[in-house]
């Protein structure tokens, strides 16, 4: 019932407020766009070839991404956005946002399933925009915020993330392009990563792998056991000459204090002392990554290095890395994937009791992919 009420609050809400063109959608007239962009790495990432796809489209447009983080201007190319905003969601900052925006006067608002929280249908209803592209209601997928869009974007249940954002692309006229995620790494970057190579004693002749600590503090339901972890460390370390970097955020400092007291052997520790950019100029000169499913996957991929990637609650269907030569290492569980649609809250993850699905891998199933990875690019040269 009080569903209903709202929605029905909303509907009239956007008869009153929202704008109505009497005129057909003209790419032409397009002058600012507006793209509610407050996603993760991972989904930053894989949204950047449908951001090109749009840019094409609107090329002499100016594009402003509203972002929830101040990483985002480090993924996305100057070329494909003039501006990026940072905006914490909160009551009454979104007031203050809406009203800038109708003051500017935008043509085109972007819109997606993954920002479709209340503070998405505040700013579309108070933003004045006349035309607003969005995920809608589709054979799998059940929206309460249809009423935003005049430019709907249906996604289908096999459907990767990428393709995803591709369906709002498609649904504005644009052409697709290259489907293929990738990261430019600027020379202070790589600069960056050439030192810490040599000042940890690395070498490009080493085969080094790049491992992450942690995932982010919303997704530890994602998390390896860091026991089998560091299990998994000790043995690549003894075996064949790899060598190993850890990478991810500081605010995973207990998590790589616990990773290292479980382990033999010492890792090179590159974890909190990096930007995004300069992670993925050091994830590019290693062999290949070993990660969870996260933002530091697409990371990799995006940089074309391959990945060993541990699947459990997510659907690899939707999240997989793009490209080729990565290996997904899961188990074939009844309940898993249990983080798909429509539950984008991820309750069923987080209220697991077991978590059979990650705890069933074994540090031997991950040595296994990393060894599969070495000896394939072994038989290639």
């Amino acid at each position: 019932m009080i569903r209903q009420i709202a929605l029905g609050i909303g509907r009239a809400a956007a008869s009153i407020l929202l704008p109505r063109p009497t005129l057909p959608f003209d790419p032409g007239r397009i002058e600012k766009i507006l793209i509610y962009a407050t996603f993760g790495i991972g989904d930053t990432i894989l949204f950047i070839p449908a951001l090109k796809a749009i840019r094409r489209r609107f090329p002499k447009a100016r594009i402003v991404l509203l972002s929830g983080a101040s990483w985002t201007g480090e993924l996305v190319s100057g070329h494909l956005a003039d501006e990026i905003r940072k905006y914490i969601p909160d009551h009454w900052e979104i007031y203050k946002l809406a009203a800038q925006v109708r003051k500017e006067r935008f043509d085109l608002l972007i819109g997606s399933y993954l920002c479709l929280s209340r503070h998405l249908v505040e700013l579309t209803l108070l933003s004045g925009i006349p035309w607003r592209a969005g995920h809608v209601s589709g054979p799998n997928w059940s929206s309460d915020a249809d009423f935003l869009f005049n430019i709907p974007a249906v996604f289908r249940d096999a459907d990767h993330s990428l393709d995803i954002w591709f369906r709002l692309a498609e649904a504005l006229g644009c052409e697709p392009g290259d489907r293929q995620p990738s990261l430019p790494i600027d020379s202070e970057a790589e600069a960056f990563a050439e030192r810490f190579f040599r000042d940890n004693g690395l070498s490009e002749k080493d085969w080094t792998l790049a491992v992450q600590v942690g995932t982010a503090r919303t997704q530890d339901w994602k998390q390896w056991d860091v026991k089998k972890l560091a299990q998994t460390c000790d043995r690549l370390l003894e075996d064949r000459g790899t060598r190993i970097i850890l990478l991810g955020s500081a605010e995973h400092k207990n998590t790589l204090d616990e990773l290292l007291g479980l382990m033999r052997h010492s890792p090179v520790v590159a974890l909190g002392k990096t930007s995004l950019k300069q992670s993925a100029a050091l994830i590019r000169k290693c062999r290949a990554a070993l990660c969870n499913d996260s933002g530091m996957m697409h990371l990799s991929a995006a940089v074309g290095v391959p990945v060993v990637a541990v699947f459990g609650p997510t659907d690899p269907r939707r999240t997989a890395p793009v490209g080729d030569g990565h290996i997904l290492v899961r188990k074939e569980v009844s309940c898993s994937p249990c983080y798909a649609l429509p539950d984008l809250s991820a309750s069923a993850a987080k209220s697991c009791a077991h978590r059979n699905c990650l705890a069933f891998i074994a540090p031997e199933d991950v040595v296994a992919a990393v060894h599969k990875i070495r000896d394939d690019a072994k038989d290639r040269v």
